[in-house]
């Protein structure tokens, strides 16, 4: 009967034959535990017949085509990501620049809208106004006053986010 030992080099990434008179099977790999390596010196070795020998062999190559099909599955979810990633930095940018367009918008509002209660305040100290129309400025005044809180409010709500 002819025995074969059986290695499998890492840096090659093949199996290598060798003859043997000895009889013994080993499987050598970084990420694989032989045989020999779980026996203690007093268990005697096993032999494994071309049968056992077969299977173990199917085995470790059924585990390496699972490891490469996975490495090649997280390989491609790596791609779409990258490429999710590209265009959600694009996205990002864009509601950035929104973003800086509405607090400017809001901030020239508030800015507007101090200058008319200025204005109105101003034609009012003025005295060339009648009792009616100072009545109608105070109005005016009171609700500018509450559109810039309401603006206040959203250009708050806005740098919140």
């Amino acid at each position: 009967m002819k025995v074969i030992e059986l290695r499998i080099e890492p840096r090659m990434n093949k199996i290598v034959e060798k003859s043997e008179t000895e009889p013994k099977f080993v499987a050598r790999n970084e990420s694989l535990i032989s045989r020999d390596a779980t026996r203690t010196e007093e268990e005697p070795k096993k032999q494994l017949t071309l049968g056992e020998r077969d299977n173990y062999l199917k085995k470790i190559e059924a585990q390496i085509e699972a490891k490469r099909n996975l490495l090649l599955e997280k390989r491609k979810v790596l791609k779409r990501t990258v490429k999710e990633n590209q265009f959600l930095d694009g996205v990002k940018s864009d509601y950035e620049k929104y973003h800086t367009f509405i607090v400017n918008e809001k901030q020239n509002q508030i800015k507007a809208m101090s200058l008319l209660n200025n204005y109105i305040g101003d034609i009012m100290v003025s005295g060339k106004l009648t009792e009616q129309d100072i009545k109608n400025s105070k109005e005016e005044q009171n609700e500018i006053i509450r559109q810039i809180e309401k603006i206040k409010k959203d250009l708050d709500e806005i740098m919140r986010e």
